[in-house]
Formats: structure tokens, sequence, C-alpha cells
């Protein structure tokens, strides 16, 4: 409930602070599309061994996989305050933390996957304030303590960022689905996030970073993991007595706090980031 009370409060934003049909951009379409793609080739090399601290001069199996990543992006500005996006990916389709693909199978076909779809609503009239809709990348600062840069979330956000003299700032909340039920309550992530950010005419800066992400419904993540057999690393769950997995064995509700600091070291591109990450 509370997930379609704030999608109604983002889609009636868009309509108070829509601009009228003659602020449209007057070019094409196609003029405003902007394109782009990446690829990479890597090889893999895992070593297994027989026990968890073997000896060094024990023989293991080596295991070598040859992997690949291609995205291609799509961008266009509709007009003067909305754009769309889409992204499509290699990758394991059952896999959210990478767009891998491994080069096996016997030379089957390799799946592409919709990695992103999203449209943003930034109008002209309220410059500071950006509402963004559909599957789209992670709208705050983070480490991989608690979010994986491949990870693309899916549902809302609403932001609101600045500038004043050195200092900025950017406030976020988004409503995140992770996981829809039928018989049981839906996995939903409620993010509230802020920032403020200090540059110096040294080229040094600061960023500090305070955020806290609310997991509600929870317990259906781990029920769907067991049932679908994906095999992913988990947190202790709770049984019930024939041994099947009911839930996890506490809420989720992580507290993410950050401090940043970026030097200039005097050669362009070449900056030292200096990162403290604090999570409970």
């Amino acid at each position: 409930m509370r997930f379609l009370w704030s999608l109604g409060a983002s889609m009636l934003a868009c309509m108070v602070f829509a601009a009228p049909s003659h602020a449209q951009t007057s070019s094409s379409w196609w003029e405003r599309l902007s394109i782009g793609m990446d690829f990479r080739q890597r090889l893999e090399e895992l070593r297994q061994f027989e026990n968890s601290s073997p000896d060094v001069s024990q023989s293991g199996v080596t295991q070598r996989r040859l992997k690949i990543r291609a995205r291609l992006t799509l961008n266009s500005q509709v007009n003067d305050d909305f754009q769309i996006g889409v992204r499509l990916g290699t990758g394991n389709m059952d896999d959210p933390l990478s767009s891998n693909q491994t080069l096996s199978e016997l030379l089957t076909r390799k799946p592409i996957g919709l990695d992103r779809a999203f449209m943003t609503y930034n109008p002209n009239a309220v410059p500071v304030l950006t509402i963004g809709v559909g599957k789209f990348g992670l709208p705050v600062t983070r480490t991989e303590m608690s979010w994986d840069i491949d990870v693309n979330w899916e549902g809302l956000y609403q932001q609101v960022r600045g500038t004043t003299g050195a200092m900025s700032y950017r406030f976020v909340t988004s409503q995140v689905s992770i996981h829809e039920e039928k018989q049981r309550d839906d996995t939903l992530m409620f993010a509230t996030y802020g920032d403020v950010s200090f540059n110096f005419d040294s080229g040094h800066s600061v960023q500090f970073v305070a955020a806290d992400y609310l997991f509600s419904g929870i317990d259906s993540v781990a029920i769907f993991v067991d049932t679908e057999g994906i095999g992913r690393n988990t947190n202790l769950t709770q049984r019930d007595n024939t041994g099947k997995i009911i839930g996890f064995q506490s809420d989720f509700n992580l507290i993410d706090l950050i401090a940043k600091a970026t030097l200039n070291t005097g050669r362009r591109n070449y900056p030292l980031q200096l990162t403290a990450n604090w999570i409970t």
C-alpha cells in the first residue's frame, strides 16, 4: 500500500509541475538520441582446494572461464522536462549483480536482457527536482558494502539537489519493488538518503553521506530463494517442523554512513580518494 501511495504522489507531482506543450524541444527525436556501447572480455581463473586452509604445495582443481560483457545504451531527451533511457546487456538472467556472460555451453547463443528502462522528470520550472520511474541506476552514493555496482533498482525515486557556493547537497527518497507475491506480502525497500559535499579551490573535495534502507516483507525473499533453488548465500533463516524455510530470523534495516575525501594530486585524472564506510 505504501508503494502505491508513493507512486501516486510521484505521478501527481509530474502533473503539477509539468511544463506546457509549447516548451517542448523543437528538434527531431533522432537529434536528441544518444547511443553508447561498451564491450569487455576477460579470462577468469579459479583455483579450488580440498579444504579452506590448504598447504601452498597442495595441488587443486583450476577452472578457467572466458567471460564477456556487452551493453548497449539508448537515451533520449523527449522534451525540456522528460528523458527516457534503455540499456540492454549480456549476463545470467537470474543474477542481478553482474552482466558478465561465460562463453561455454557448446557454442550456444547467449542471452541479452533488459538492464535498465526508465523515465526521469526534471522540470524547468523546478530544476532542483527530479522524479524517476522504471528500472534505473542507483541515484545514491554507496560502496559495494551495501549495493553492488551493477545492481539497478526497480520502482521510483524522488530527488532534490542543489548547490550553494562551495557546498552541494542532495536528498533522495526511493520506493523499490524487490519481489511480488500473490499469497504473501510483497518485498519492498524504502530508501531515505542525504549527502553534502564541499569543493575547495585547491581541487580537494569532501563528501558526507547518510542513508537508511528499510526492507518490508523480506521473509518472502527467503521463501522464494528456497523454493526456486537459486542457491544464494543468505542470512540465518527460520524453519517449520518439516524443515521448510518460512522466513529470516530478523528484519532488515540498514543504516549506511560514508565519508569520502578526494585529493588533488596535481596529475589530471589521477586523484587520490579516501573512503570510510560504516553500516549497521
